[in-house]
């Protein structure tokens, strides 16, 4: 059996020859990531091996990253010592580069997301009409519909590509944290350190510090979110006239109920915050002193107060989940609701909606309940 997979395992690292696998790879396979695809295919047989992956690159050892960020930190801690977002400041400036290609990308993707309603309402007309067409417009509307799915499909892959790029990047940046706060925490003793316990030290390097890159990732979604807001408004009013006030009240209520949703979540989650890091604090207290723990016979009496704070963790989770399955109930009912007001008001109001009319509109009604909810 040995022997087997022995054999099974060569051609992997005939194919990989000891480099990294991305490295030397062509246009095409960067884009559609075949270079792994000798990695997957043997991962379907037998489990992928450390060594299959190839050996890292120096540059892409993930202890220059970590050169780089902390002496760009330090640089704005030596400005200002109680700066704050010292730690973000440094992430940006060395992955500035980066972060305006991911936000230029992100960015234009959208474009998208405000012409292919417009391509589908054109569409719908075209459909609709009963005027006789000739050959040769039949054929560019064929064409023109065609050219939805393959906008769909090229949009997708642009984004894939630069997503996986972004990743890469957020994961080592918040890895390049982690080693630092390590690396700091290694040189830590009980005399330089009156702050803070080891626990809330664990769960900063563990947890905390993702948060940064997060948020840096997550940025340009707020520009995102107020472009399609102001559009898709913008739209409803052109589409349904006065009747688009409707829209607002709805919208209002939605954002009233995920204010009141994060305002009686964030006590809670404060709470679940506070239990975990005094079950870290428990766990590492006894990992420190396991010798004392041994000898006094104490591994009952620890394993029952992380037990309990566990379990108080958990039922604090199991509160949060219950109460955010209402909220998401109460949100789908206003966004229900808020469609069958616009147009039953639309319609009374003696307007005659069409079909093209109502896909567009239906479709900014989307937009809106998807970037408030």
């Amino acid at each position: 059996m040995t022997e087997t997979k022995t054999k099974e395992a060569a051609p992997i690292g005939k194919v990989f020859q000891g480099k990294h696998m991305r490295e030397g790879a062509s246009f095409w396979d960067t884009v559609f990531f075949s270079y792994a695809w000798p990695l997957l295919q043997s991962s379907m047989k037998e489990p992928i091996q450390f060594e299959q992956y190839g050996e890292l690159p120096e540059r892409l050892l993930i202890k220059h990253e970590e050169e780089r960020i902390e002496t760009s930190i330090k640089q704005y801690i030596a400005k200002d010592p109680s700066d704050r977002f010292a730690f973000m400041k440094g992430l940006l400036a060395v992955n500035k580069n980066n972060f305006i290609k991911f936000v230029s990308v992100r960015l234009g993707l959208q474009v998208d997301e405000f012409v292919f309603p417009f391509m589908i309402a054109k569409l719908i007309e075209w459909i609709q009409s009963g005027e006789e067409e000739s050959v040769e417009s039949t054929l560019c509307m064929i064409a023109f519909a065609l050219t939805i799915p393959a906008l769909q499909c090229l949009t997708h892959t642009v984004w894939e590509y630069f997503c996986f790029q972004m990743i890469e990047v957020g994961h080592r940046a918040h890895t390049s944290l982690k080693v630092m706060l390590f690396r700091k925490n290694f040189k830590m003793t009980g005399a330089t350190n009156k702050d803070f316990t080891s626990g809330e030290i664990n769960n900063i390097i563990m947890s905390e510090s993702n948060r940064i890159w997060d948020f840096i990732w997550q940025g340009p979604a707020y520009l995102e979110c107020l472009g399609h807001l102001l559009f898709a408004s913008v739209i409803c009013f052109q589409q349904i006239g006065w009747c688009g006030l409707i829209v607002l009240v709805f919208s209002g209520l939605n954002m009233l109920q995920q204010y009141i949703r994060g305002k009686t979540e964030k006590d809670v989650g404060e709470k679940k915050r506070g239990k975990t890091e005094q079950r870290n604090l428990y766990i590492n207290e006894s990992f420190n002193n396991i010798k004392t723990v041994k000898l006094f016979g104490w591994e009952q009496d620890f394993i029952e107060k992380i037990d309990k704070v566990y379990n108080e963790e958990l039922a604090l989770e199991d509160g949060m989940l219950y109460r955010a399955k209402f909220y998401d109930m109460l949100g789908h009912m206003i966004n229900c609701f808020m469609s069958v007001t616009v147009f039953s008001v639309y319609i009374y109001l003696g307007n005659t909606l069409t079909l093209s009319q109502l896909t567009l509109t239906t479709i900014m009604l989307e937009r809106i309940r998807g970037r408030i909810g």
